[in-house]
């Protein structure tokens, strides 16, 4: 039989006997002593076990050295919370943009972004709400 791991969305409740699933799935991928928050099998992932979050996590230690800054873009909003929660394990300063941010507050972001010299990433939804940076 197949088998398949629902990950709930932020705030989702998880469905009785789902979180003893997900813990067995993350042991079974991740191995044992993973960190985690909330057992979840998002929140099992580590930085080091992911190829592609390796490196990103090389680039970024090399654009930090550089002073340059990032634009790390995301279409699903659920891949921009695990790379906020990367970069913010890593300690650095940083912005984010997504479907739930108003209009008001993406001009403040983007002008944020663009005059702080300590702010080095924009976490930016692609699909944020069709209203874009404009």
């Amino acid at each position: 039989t197949p088998r398949e791991i629902h990950t709930p969305a932020p705030g989702e409740p998880m469905k009785p006997g789902q979180r003893a699933k997900q813990q067995d799935f993350a042991e079974m991928a991740l191995g044992a002593g993973a960190t985690t928050r909330d057992n979840t099998f998002l929140s099992r992932g580590s930085v080091d076990k992911c190829g592609k979050m390796r490196a990103l996590r090389g680039l970024l230690s090399t654009w930090r050295l550089r002073s340059a800054k990032v634009l790390l873009f995301s279409y699903s909003t659920v891949m921009l919370d695990i790379l906020e929660d990367m970069v913010a394990r890593a300690g650095y300063n940083y912005r984010r943009l997504d479907g739930k941010t108003s209009a008001k507050k993406r001009t403040q972001l983007v002008d944020e972004f663009n005059t702080q010299e300590s702010i080095f990433v924009f976490l930016l939804s692609t699909k944020a709400g069709g209203l874009g940076l404009n």
